[in-house]
């Protein structure tokens, strides 16, 4: 083949493969003969996808495509050729020009397809008729708007005169020009509206059109015009795209005639009133005699605010005739009423205007004679028969008796609440009605527990028992009752009263009881009593411990002399004896002594847990011997307390070894408990004593920590003594209870130190 054939075959061939079209070649067998890379991507086809060869039907198939209904078989079967067919093949929608190809014999020997993609130039088409048809519409739809407003800017019976930015009309409405007295709207548009200004006789600058174009809005001014009443807006005409101001437009309704009827209906409108006034008049004079026969302050208001009649009984109770009460209700209210219960608006006001009855209200009145009367206010509208208010009925009730009864009942209520004796009342359903604070503190129950209860659901003890039920029962009065009772597991001593409550009738409505907390001081009198003793003891002591220390020396001296002077065993054995008995009897009364004058504590920070702690362990290995069990409890933080160790050990010891001695009698049984704890409400630290023993009798309680009082054959009755006097002159107090075969408890407080 030649070379010119060659190039040109390679420029076809290159044109093929990158043009933008499809182009598939079948023979006559329906073999594809050649496809190009657009072709195959056309058919959703990969472009190394082998179609060459391959029956174009099975293709078609392979891409999800009907053969049945292909031009291009139908070309190929009948020889005919396709110009410009659409075929729709999801997303595209191809252009197709099917070109049969015949040999020089005038043999089909095969087909041409060529196609590309026309959706996108299609869906623009069909955009273009859509936006084309819209906007006929549109123009269709604004003409005849126009012609619509333009009739009724025409036929609007408003006045309407528009200007640009220049000051030239350009446009107005054939009302605007009737009232300048023109006979069309020809006459002023394109002419500056400074000429119409001079036909209104208005100053051009503070014309309606003019201040809207500086960018005002004006709304439903009214406005003389021509002699007449105009309700005048304007605004300004704005460029659709940029807001530029491009001209103004002004409308004005005439509401001169709107203005006469007003004024007419005005005047009858009084005219009617003023009739209706002559018509209550003579009823007015009977509702007045009603109004002086019954026996409470009434005024009586007509609709413009005015008393028009004060009753007999308000002259009465306040001092003032119908005279001096026929004032306006301010003026009353400034003469009359104290200050402070001045109203931003009275209530007859409101009452008048709103037609609604205002609350009941309170307000202090000052009477003729200068006294101010408290009283409680009720205004009430009055309606005629078209239901329209003409006037208030104003009744005042004299609080005076209630304001002392309510005055009573509040210095009561703070009596009640500010006294340190409890206050409780019960009603003649033996319900609790009155729980005061002293009461709640007392009895550590809150009051809104208690009222509205009965007594024995409230306290830890029968109903009966209860001394106000007691007396209410027995319709008797109880005084300086001293009982000792448990509350909430404290005990306590309270000193009783009580009070029978009674009608005017003699009938019992109730009883009350009042009490207070005598625990702390029976305690101090206790404690006094017990100072008192020991201040008697050390006189005796003083005087008891010179007589007998001087005698006992002598004895001792000569036994002593005995002993040494004497070999004879007897006499040995009695001097020893006599030597034995004075040491004991000068020990007596070094204990003796130590409880009327105890020694003056050193005092030393000391952590009462270490202190405790120690001791527990001095007294365990005794009391393993005896087979009694010592447990220690100390608190989790306790502060440091200022104390003489030694002497507070000595205590300790004392009581630990009284206990152990009260446990010989409980074989193997034995439990003796120590524990420590703050308390904090008195900022002490408390040291625990506690055994399991048998218990001191009740008879015996009274007299424990008397001076030579013991219960042990072997006692002096001065351990307890000793240790009371230690802990007092730590500013502390140590304290016992006791139960037969429960057990004893001492309890030792001592002052904490504080942060």
């Amino acid at each position: 083949m030649p070379d010119d054939h060659l190039d040109e075959l390679q420029l076809y061939r290159w044109i093929i493969k990158h043009i933008g079209s499809g182009i598939i070649a079948i023979d006559s067998h329906e073999k594809i003969l050649l496809a190009n890379p657009a072709a195959l991507k056309m058919l959703n086809l990969p472009s190394g996808y082998p179609i060459q060869g391959r029956k174009y039907s099975e293709v078609l198939s392979v891409c999800g495509i009907d053969s049945s209904d292909s031009p291009v078989l139908r070309a190929l079967q009948q020889g005919t050729t396709f110009r410009r067919v659409i075929v729709q093949r999801q997303p595209y929608i191809f252009e197709a020009d099917i070109i049969p190809i015949y040999n020089a014999a005038g043999e089909l020997t095969g087909v041409v397809d060529i196609f590309q993609d026309r959706a996108e130039t299609i869906r623009y088409q069909q955009a273009l008729q859509e936006a084309n048809s819209r906007l006929a519409e549109t123009m269709n739809h604004y003409l005849k708007q126009r012609d619509i407003l333009q009739w009724l800017f025409d036929a609007s019976p408003v006045a309407i005169i528009s200007i640009d930015k220049t000051g030239l009309v350009t446009n107005a409405n054939q009302t605007f020009v009737r009232y300048l007295g023109l006979r069309s709207p020809r006459d002023i548009i394109g002419r500056h509206y400074d000429l119409v200004c001079q036909m209104m006789d208005i100053d051009y600058e503070d014309s309606i059109c003019v201040r809207a174009l500086r960018g005002e809005n004006i709304s439903n001014q009214q406005l003389m015009r021509l002699g007449r009443n105009f309700i005048i807006s304007g605004n300004a005409l704005r460029h659709p795209y940029t807001g530029e101001i491009i001209g103004s437009i002004a409308v004005a309704m005439d509401i001169e005639e709107k203005v006469r009827l007003e004024k007419e209906l005005l005047r009858m409108e009084a005219e009617k009133q003023q009739l209706e006034r002559q018509k209550l008049a003579s009823k007015l004079e009977l509702v007045k005699s009603v109004l002086d026969i019954i026996p409470v302050p009434i005024v009586l208001f007509d609709s413009t605010g005015h008393a028009i009649h004060a009753n007999t009984e308000t002259t009465r109770v306040f001092g003032y005739d119908h005279q001096e009460y026929g004032l306006h209700i301010d003026e009353i209210i400034r003469k009359y009423i104290h200050p402070d219960d001045h109203l931003p608006e009275s209530y007859i006001t409101l009452a008048l205007q709103t037609g609604q009855k205002p609350p009941v209200h309170r307000k202090r009145i000052f009477a003729r004679d200068g006294r101010v009367v408290h009283a409680l206010s009720t205004n009430t509208p009055i309606r005629d028969k078209n239901n329209r208010v003409i006037g208030v009925l104003s009744i005042t009730s004299d609080l005076s008796r209630h304001m002392e009864l309510e005055e009573l009942r509040q210095i009561s209520q703070f009596v009640m609440e500010n006294t340190n004796n409890g206050i409780i009342m019960l009603n003649d359903r033996l319900q609790i009605t009155v729980f005061n604070q002293a009461a709640e503190k007392i009895c550590g129950i809150p009051a809104y527990q208690a009222v509205g209860q009965r007594c024995g659901q409230v306290f830890d003890f029968l109903e009966e028992e209860f001394l106000p039920v007691k007396s209410f029962r027995e319709d008797r009065e109880y005084h300086d009752v001293e009982l000792d009772v448990v509350f909430h597991g404290e005990p306590r001593t309270i000193l009783c009263d009580t009070y029978i409550i009674k009608n005017d009738l003699s009938e019992k409505t109730g009883v009350i009881l009042l009490f207070r907390d005598f625990t702390e001081q029976k305690k101090l009198e206790q404690a006094a009593r017990e100072r008192e003793k020991m201040a008697v003891v050390g006189q005796m002591s003083a005087g008891i411990a010179h007589e007998i220390r001087n005698p006992l020396t002598v004895i001792k001296g000569f036994a002593q002399m005995l002993q040494m002077k004497y070999q004879q065993p007897e006499i040995k054995e009695y001097a020893s004896l006599i030597l034995t008995e004075c040491e004991s009897a000068i020990k007596v009364l070094h204990d003796f002594l130590q409880v009327a004058r105890p020694k003056q504590p050193e005092l030393m920070p000391t952590d009462i847990n270490s202190l405790v702690a120690d001791m527990a362990t001095i007294i365990a290995s005794q009391a393993f011997l005896q087979g009694v069990t010592v447990y220690f409890q100390p608190a989790v933080s306790l502060p440091e307390s200022m104390v003489d160790p030694g002497l507070i050990k000595q205590v300790l010891l004392n009581l630990c070894r009284n206990a152990l001695e009260a446990l010989e009698e409980i074989a193997d049984r034995g439990v003796l408990h120590l524990s420590t704890y703050l308390d904090q409400k008195r900022n002490m630290n408390c040291i625990v004593i506690k055994d399991n023993g048998p218990g001191i009798p009740a008879e015996a309680m009274s007299r424990v920590g008397m001076p030579f009082f013991t219960t042990k054959p072997q006692g002096t009755g001065l351990g307890i003594s000793i240790s009371r006097a230690i802990i007092e002159s730590h500013g502390g107090e140590i304290t016992c209870q006791s139960s037969p075969n429960r057990g004893t408890v001492f309890t030792i407080c001592l002052p904490a130190r504080r942060e």
